[in-house]
């Protein structure tokens, strides 16, 4: 994926989703680079997006705040903006959606919940 500009968010997180897929359906044992410039923001968000999405596909329990302490802690600065953080949950959000039509309302429910939510200043 060439067009995530640094210090910015894609439209959406189809494109990570999929890349996260194609990635994973050629996967050979080995391990897998994840990398940008800086390797902490870009590389961090598609990151946590995997692995949340690997709990979820083994009905693992979600702890969000500690995966991503525990992301910062072994890449200091990991997921750098708030968006980014933000990205995560709407990307896991929209593939839950869309692969689970059955908690659509619900998740719906929770989006506009977060979207009218209002961030301390």
């Amino acid at each position: 994926m060439t067009n995530w500009v640094e210090q910015g968010l894609p439209m959406s997180g189809r494109h990570i989703l999929r890349l996260i897929r194609q990635v994973c359906t050629k996967l050979d044992n080995g391990p897998i680079v994840v990398h940008c410039s800086a390797g902490i923001g870009r590389t961090g968000t598609v990151i946590l997006i995997d692995i949340i999405l690997r709990k979820l596909f083994n009905c693992q329990e979600i702890d969000l705040p500690q995966l991503f302490r525990t992301l910062r802690n072994q890449r200091a600065s990991c997921i750098q903006l708030e968006g980014q953080y933000v990205y995560v949950v709407v990307s896991v959000l929209d593939y839950i959606k869309k692969r689970c039509p059955q908690h659509k309302e619900r998740v719906n429910k929770y989006v506009d919940e977060f979207r009218s939510a209002r961030m301390p200043s």
